[in-house]
């Protein structure tokens, strides 16, 4: 797959954004094509594809998401197995997709104003006015670049395609054989000419490597070895605080490590949410060497990344990682840090 290089949304490309986007919102398919009804386009420049749900049939959010490639299609899946019914910073900070909602005009910000003053368009009503922003785990929601302005015009044109023919057919999607999804892809290059093909559905994105210890950390382990009792849990979670040092601000990760019959939390680090994996058993090892209490003969997680990475190094010390999705200790180590943050001293 190719690589497209960052660069500013020209005024002719924001112009055929727009109208893509005005042109979607007149046909309105969100009022017979629901959210869970999938399909993709290819993106003529990289070769990526993007995985579009139409938004509004729900009755809350009007718009489209692309969710790109292997990771957006992971955090799609993510979003369609979770409960929806409560907001989750989890599954909104993970997500890879373009997204485009029609809001107020009160919830766009001076940049999206100014284009749509130089574009000379005019939106009325409430919910008619379409922000388009970029989606990338670990960050705030940002701007689009020249790229992710193309391909979204594309998206929203093949949408409504997709949509009109969903209208007359509404079994269409339904006919893509299982493990597979109906793309939209571009014959010529040199003209507006696309085509349907059944393409598989990306795999799970790999798992992260396990990383070489330093030099003689597992025999200063051994040395100091305690004896084995008990149960640690291990666990990470996204921090709600937005770094703005850089911008687009993102979002850090803390990682936790907490003895399971006390509650007592034996270790935080925060780092950015992209590098919430590396360096795991190297920061866990310190973790068992700073200890003042017996070394687990069990630990817990429940992020099959965390189990993956400290596999290695708790089996050459004879403890077990234990995949389970409660993790007691930890949760409510979790709620007083953000009951803490959002200034909640109770």
């Amino acid at each position: 797959m190719r690589k497209r290089k960052q660069e500013e949304v020209g005024i002719e490309e924001w112009r055929k954004l727009y109208q893509a986007a005005r042109e979607f919102y007149e046909l309105a398919p969100w009022e017979w094509v629901t959210d869970a009804d999938m399909f993709g386009v290819q993106d003529p420049e990289t070769g990526e594809i993007g995985y579009l749900c139409m938004l509004g049939n729900a009755g809350q959010v009007v718009g489209l998401v692309a969710y790109l490639g292997r990771e957006g299609y992971d955090s799609y899946l993510r979003i369609r197995a979770a409960d929806l019914e409560t907001f989750d910073w989890e599954l909104a900070v993970a997500q890879r997709c373009l997204h485009l909602s029609f809001q107020d005009r009160d919830e766009l910000t001076t940049r999206d104003l100014a284009v749509i003053r130089q574009l000379g368009l005019r939106f009325r009503g409430r919910g008619t006015w379409p922000v388009f922003r970029s989606l990338r785990p670990g960050y705030q929601p940002w701007y689009l670049e020249a790229g992710e302005a193309r391909f979204l015009a594309l998206a929203l044109t093949q949408a409504q395609e997709v949509a009109r023919r969903m209208a007359d057919d509404p079994g269409l999607l339904d006919r893509v054989p299982p493990g597979y999804c109906l793309v939209r892809v571009l014959r010529d290059k040199g003209a507006d000419n696309w085509k349907d093909e059944w393409l598989p559905l990306p795999p799970p994105p790999p798992m992260p490597g396990a990383e070489p210890l330093p030099r003689g950390l597992l025999s200063r382990l051994r040395r100091a070895a305690r004896p084995l009792r008990g149960v640690w849990e291990v666990g990470m979670f996204v921090v709600p605080v937005l770094v703005t040092e850089e911008l687009p601000g993102h979002y850090p990760a803390a990682v936790l490590c907490t003895y399971q019959r006390t509650g007592v939390v034996l270790d935080m680090a925060v780092k950015p949410y992209q590098e919430r994996f590396q360096n795991l058993a190297t920061w866990f090892a310190k973790v068992l060497e700073e200890s003042t209490v017996d070394w687990p003969e069990e630990v817990w997680v429940r992020d099959p990344e965390v189990a993956v990475l400290l596999a290695p190094l708790l089996g050459r010390l004879e403890m077990q990682v234990v995949l389970t999705p409660e993790l007691p200790a930890l949760s409510e180590a979790q709620e007083s840090v953000l009951r803490w943050l959002a200034g909640d001293t109770s």
